[in-house]
């Protein structure tokens, strides 16, 4: 199975942090062994990238980077024309980069796990957590 991961879930994933559902824990662990898939939009990596500068997470873009590279389970999908339209017409998720993490996953027709509840309760995209 092919999931995208929202930011968050990313960050959550390489700190190791607790506070992810059994749920998501599953499909991560499934990813790390080889069976599913998770896509990481391009944004997330920028986000990431921005989030480590400002010193809101320990996570930084060398983890992000070293997970992709080091796994064929891990891919990195970019925000190019196709997803900007998509996301044009998600109308349900006022925030940018989210509405842009929900296009990509709208776009390859595939569930996203995320905690955030006003993409969860998205009618654009099918969310997991």
């Amino acid at each position: 199975m092919r999931y995208v991961a929202d930011t968050m879930v990313i960050i959550r994933h390489l700190t190791q942090s607790n506070k992810i559902t059994e749920r998501a824990k599953e499909i991560l662990r499934r990813v790390d062994s080889g069976v599913d898939e998770i896509v990481i939009s391009g944004i997330t990596l920028m986000e990431i990238m921005y989030l480590s500068e400002k010193g809101r997470t320990n996570a930084d873009l060398a983890q992000v980077v070293e997970l992709v590279s080091g796994s064929d389970n891990y891919l990195v999908f970019p925000v190019d024309m196709e997803i900007i339209l998509t996301a044009r017409v998600i109308e349900d998720i006022p925030e940018l980069h989210d509405r842009v993490i929900a296009a990509t996953a709208k776009f390859l027709d595939v569930p996203l796990i995320t905690s955030d509840e006003v993409i969860a309760r998205s009618q654009s995209v099918e969310t997991v957590w």
